[in-house]
């Protein structure tokens, strides 16, 4: 039972007191207005008292008796529905006593059998069942208020975290950007350390005068084979103020002109060179790297010792001799062999990454016909690292694209980042280079020192000879 049925009930009770006692007022009142004339209350209680209680006491004796309260069984046999007459007491009425405790017994049984049972009992049941049936009611309205507010917390929270994945997996052009030309990065990359060992393996070769090299056959073919590709390709009859007339003709192509000296043209200028020894064919940017490098480096090649030469333990020191020089020239031309090979053609991947490289090139306003000029078909690992590392922030569009969402400025910083990565790379294998250079140049010093102490040693073995 719950406190509203409690309380209910208390109020029932307390209602039902209350209309007993108004009800036996009212009956004691009636009583009083009934009573012969005889006996006067009014003087009974004012004047006479003491013969008031005489006659209460006759009257008593006279109905036979008893207690002044009535003490039977509510359910005892009682005739409430007749007239009772209360003065007649000789002739067979009741006294005033007992008519007021039968009146009292009859108006229990009325209050309880017909009263409660007929109408407060049944409308109590009625007021519990609907108290009951409200507080049901207000209780599955309770838990739909709890349902609703577990529900709308739950759709808010949906609609929360689908906000923060709009706002922090939406794309931005920026990213898209700097994904899109790392296509082929590392492939470009890889590609650039394959040509690096072709050249050096190359160089090598000639200076060792294996086949098919021309100086295989000697220097002085080696020096043959490279003034006849001058003659046809490089020659440019305006130098030595026009003096090479008879020595090159009409001279080679003006776009080949004096590339196997020019660098800055050949090589400095140019992001991507299309050079890819994957291939089996040769292309210009090729024979002009090529070229380049048998002037740089072994411009004189050896001369190559026959094999009655080496039977020759003096020779054979000499032929150690050689290959230490050869040992030494590989180092510095290994830079030279890094730089072609970064700028050396990418793979076919790149030539996707060359349709997302155009578009930051035309933000510079470089006719689109121009791009492959600046950037090549197939981007080499310098040109895309070129475009990622500086091209991409000196347009405008990098940094007004960086009022977008926080996550994808977090984005670009941990790209930018990886691309700081990989140029401290670069530049460390640049310092490992430099390093070995400087190395090889400490030796050259110190073996120099080395040979005029060598010579004084050997002067002082002359000199104890000549003693003895």
């Amino acid at each position: 039972m719950d406190i509203m049925d409690t309380k209910t009930i208390q109020h029932s009770t307390i209602y039902i007191y209350k209309l007993r006692h108004s009800i036996a007022l009212i009956l004691f009142a009636l009583l009083l207005a009934g009573v012969p004339t005889n006996i006067s209350w009014a003087s009974c209680v004012t004047d006479e008292h003491d013969t008031t209680r005489d006659l209460i006491d006759e009257e008593h004796e006279q109905s036979g008796g008893g207690t002044t309260y009535w003490d039977g069984d509510i359910n005892s046999d009682v005739d409430c529905a007749g007239d009772i007459d209360t003065a007649d007491t000789e002739g067979g009425g009741l006294g005033l006593r007992v008519f007021i405790t039968e009146q009292m017994k009859c108006q229990q049984i009325w209050l309880l059998e017909d009263f409660f049972v007929k109408f407060v009992l049944p409308a109590m049941q009625m007021m519990t069942e609907q108290l009951v049936t409200v507080g049901m009611q207000q209780t599955m309205i309770i838990g739909a208020f709890f349902d609703a507010q577990i529900q709308l917390d739950t759709q808010r929270l949906l609609q929360e975290k689908t906000a923060e994945a709009h706002k922090d997996y939406h794309p931005s052009v920026g990213m898209c950007a700097i994904g899109s030309n790392t296509k082929s990065l590392a492939a470009s990359n890889r590609n650039a350390t394959y040509t690096t060992h072709v050249l050096s393996q190359r160089s090598q070769d000639r200076q060792l005068s294996n086949a098919p090299f021309a100086s295989a056959e000697g220097p002085k073919y080696d020096r043959q084979s490279r003034l006849e590709q001058y003659k046809t390709r490089y020659c440019n009859i305006e130098d030595n103020n026009y003096g090479l007339e008879e020595l090159c003709g009409a001279g080679g192509p003006n776009e080949f002109v004096n590339k196997d000296i020019n660098y800055t043209r050949t090589i400095d200028n140019v992001s991507t060179l299309n050079v890819d020894f994957v291939d089996t064919d040769t292309s210009d940017d090729e024979l002009d790297v090529i070229a380049m490098a048998n002037y740089l480096y072994s411009h004189d090649v050896f001369k190559k010792p026959s094999k009655d030469q080496l039977k020759n333990p003096k020779n054979q020191d000499e032929y150690l001799d050689m290959r230490s020089v050869i040992a030494k020239r590989s180092v510095a031309e290994n830079s030279f062999n890094t730089i072609v090979g970064l700028k050396s053609s990418g793979t076919e991947l790149a030539e996707e990454t060359e349709m997302t490289m155009s578009k930051v090139m035309e933000a510079f306003e470089v006719p689109e016909d121009e791009v492959p000029f600046f950037i090549g078909e197939r981007p080499s690992y310098y040109a895309q690292m070129e475009v990622l590392a500086q091209r991409m922030y000196q347009q405008p569009e990098f940094y007004t694209n960086l009022y977008d969402k926080p996550a994808n400025v977090a984005r670009k910083e941990v790209a930018m980042q990886a691309i700081e990565l990989m140029l401290d790379r670069d530049s460390y294998k640049s310092e490992l280079r430099t390093e070995a250079m400087l190395a090889v140049l400490l030796e050259l010093e110190i073996d120099k020192l080395q040979s005029g102490i060598q010579d004084r040693l050997e002067d002082l073995d002359e000199t104890d000879k000549e003693d003895e």
